[in-house]
């Protein structure tokens, strides 16, 4: 039970990363997790269905999934190397670590299309041992040989990821950094450890040595391997900023440059020093400067666009051309107050501004409240008397006593 429990929590979790997109994530580091989840998953979730019989019911599911082998690999070493090099989308090139996956798939073609009596012969072979190393082909090709493949593609993408994450580790200095660093480095040695232990007890199966077969389908090897699967979950459904994945801060950074060069030219030549340093560190403190200086940009000149009730970080991503999630992480890390909170002060700020206006000394406080963004005199009320001790009302007193004076 335990191993079909696991296995439906990781669909779910796989499915909530596909399409939850409420999230202030980056998209595709949530694809690429959310890949990783579900082969563990059906790998699982198969071991389920042979070890309690139910096979026999559902005999395609035996060789139909034999690509998620080669898949998961690949697809954990993009994942790895994109928390680690700030990547957003797959490049062309990268599509060249599926092609073994798309080869084992079209292979597995006849298979998926033959006979269900065919499919129940090669389940009905798994008698007192797996036949996993035999000759026995389930894809087109013998399964000594599809295993080798398997060994040496995790041979392969295991020292891939062991050198990225050996090249982040210089720059895994800054709280963020070093919880992303931390987090891929998990997935590494979890990801590994299960593949080694999965090779193990193929290996020992394939010994046929009396009991293996209670060893290795039943024993400590498969239990060993769902725990560190359980763990990854653990991580995932409680560590939520892990969803987010890494922001890709220099995908705008040609754009951020161009909004800010045109005010400033200390500015201008502060980017320039930020650029050169993003060549070397994923995100750092002059960066995450680069971005304060577009919110202080924004609020100073974008008054009709902050005081709308609606407006949020969509907004407010929508606007600067800079992905939510960057904003997300920003206020995460690297911002003193919420963004809530940036909003509420600057409404506030617009507010006590036009308290001082003529057009406004007949309004209502409620008028006020509204103009400036706030859905109710109880919103309005509570948030001036936090940033100013005062009521609107005592404040507006005030500006008309001055006034008389």
């Amino acid at each position: 039970m335990y191993l079909l429990v696991s296995a439906i929590i990781g669909i779910l979790v796989a499915l909530y990363l596909f399409f939850n997109r409420s999230k202030h994530d980056n998209q595709y580091l949530s694809n690429l997790l959310g890949i990783v989840v579900i082969c563990s998953s059906v790998h699982f979730l198969r071991n389920y269905l042979i070890s309690s019989g139910w096979i026999l019911d559902f005999p395609w599911f035996y060789g139909t999934f034999s690509f998620i082998y080669l898949l998961a690999p690949a697809v954990t070493y993009l994942y790895v190397r994109g928390l680690l090099n700030d990547e957003y989308k797959i490049k062309p090139i990268n599509i060249l670590h599926l092609a073994p996956t798309a080869i084992q798939l079209v292979l597995c073609i006849p298979y998926i299309l033959s006979s269900r009596e065919f499919k129940l012969n090669n389940i009905r072979a798994i008698t007192g041992h797996n036949n996993f190393l035999n000759n026995t082909p389930i894809n087109g090709v013998p399964n000594k040989y599809y295993f080798a493949t398997i060994f040496i593609c995790i041979v392969i993408y295991s020292l891939l990821m062991l050198r990225e994450i050996k090249k982040a580790k210089l720059n895994s200095k800054e709280a963020f950094q070093l919880e992303i660093y931390q987090w891929a480095r998990f997935v590494f040695i979890a990801s590994l450890s299960m593949a080694m232990l999965m090779i193990i007890n193929a290996t020992i199966t394939a010994s046929k040595i009396n009991g293996n077969f209670h060893l290795t389908v039943f024993g400590p090897f498969l239990w060993l391997r769902l725990l560190l699967f359980t763990l990854v979950l653990y991580r995932i459904i409680f560590s939520k900023r892990l969803l987010w994945g890494l922001p890709n801060f220099r995908q705008d950074s040609e754009i951020i440059t161009k909004q800010l060069a045109t005010t400033d030219s200390n500015i201008q030549t502060e980017i320039d020093q930020v650029q050169e340093v993003s060549k070397e560190i994923i995100l750092s403190d002059q960066q995450a400067k680069q971005y304060h200086l577009v919110l202080v940009q924004f609020f100073l000149t974008q008054t009709h666009l902050y005081t709308e009730l609606e407006f949020n970080l969509n907004h407010l991503a929508k606007f600067t051309n800079i992905p939510k999630h960057h904003w997300a992480y920003y206020f995460q890390y690297h911002s003193e107050i919420s963004f809530v909170e940036l909003r509420n002060k600057n409404r506030i700020t617009f507010a006590k501004n036009i308290m001082r206006l003529p057009a406004f000394r007949n309004r209502t406080i409620e008028a006020i409240g509204s103009a400036s963004g706030f859905g109710s005199r109880v919103t309005f009320f509570n948030a001036f008397k936090k940033y100013e001790s005062i009521t609107p009302s005592e404040y507006w007193d005030s500006i008309k006593r001055d006034t008389l004076d």
